[in-house]
């Protein structure tokens, strides 16, 4: 029997051997998955191969995963997913300065990780779980005027089934995840400054400015003005 060539190419920076072990048995009998141990080595992996997608750990043994982030683009412009078992706001913002495409946490569910990897490579798999439907819901329309209840018709399962196992998987309840997601939206708005405050509400999904200026100060610790302020300044 011949093997399907495999199209993908996706390259694992992570020092514990363990991890990158779970990854590769997630992933290589879809993509060629190539490994590595530090940032040196990926480098090397980079320059010498077509990398689709990069799943990068967020502590290497010698470097700071997402400050090598930067010098790994140099390399290539492919796709990343940072992975991380240190997860926090703070690991968050930093990935998505880090201009990141994705971000999980450890230990992840493994079908999820697939998941995830399918969807930055661009594919569509037809037999996509209600949980992955939700969050793709979620994540690319924010605008929506998303309830548990209205999103758990739009996958067939019940409120209290799709709260509890997206809450195991990803780490949040759908809705937690809804204002995540609008406030980092709001944030790249409003630091793209073409945006008054009351559009940037409304683009996120807050019809009140009030409510948005409100929910966006308990997010990211300021309101929104003074983090406009904050990013025009040099």
């Amino acid at each position: 029997m011949v093997r399907a060539r495999l199209t993908h190419q996706v390259l694992v920076i992570d020092d514990d051997p363990h991890m990158a072990a779970t990854i590769v048995a997630a992933l290589k009998d879809r993509y060629q998955v190539h490994v590595a141990t530090d940032e040196r080595d990926g480098l090397a992996v980079l320059r010498r191969h077509p990398i689709d997608l990069l799943l990068l750990d967020v502590r290497l043994k010698f470097s700071d995963g997402l400050e090598a982030l930067g010098r790994l683009r140099g390399a290539s412009d492919c796709r990343v997913l940072v992975l991380t078992g240190y997860g926090s706001k703070e690991v968050l913002l930093r990935a998505m300065r880090a201009k990141a495409d994705d971000y999980m946490d450890k230990p992840f569910d493994v079908f999820e990780l697939q998941e995830r990897v399918a969807a930055l490579l661009g594919e569509s798999p037809t037999d996509a779980g209600p949980l992955f439907k939700a969050r793709q819901r979620l994540l690319h329309r924010f605008d929506q005027p998303h309830t548990t209840e209205s999103l758990a018709r739009s996958v067939g399962l019940s409120p209290s089934h799709l709260r509890r196992r997206f809450k195991a998987i990803f780490g949040c309840t759908p809705m937690e995840f809804l204002e995540r997601g609008r406030m980092e939206q709001a944030a790249r708005l409003i630091k793209g400054g073409e945006l008054s405050i009351k559009e940037v509400a409304r683009k996120v999904g807050y019809l009140d400015a009030n409510n948005f200026s409100t929910a966006f100060k308990r997010f990211h610790g300021s309101p929104p003005q003074s983090h406009r302020r904050s990013a025009a300044s040099p």
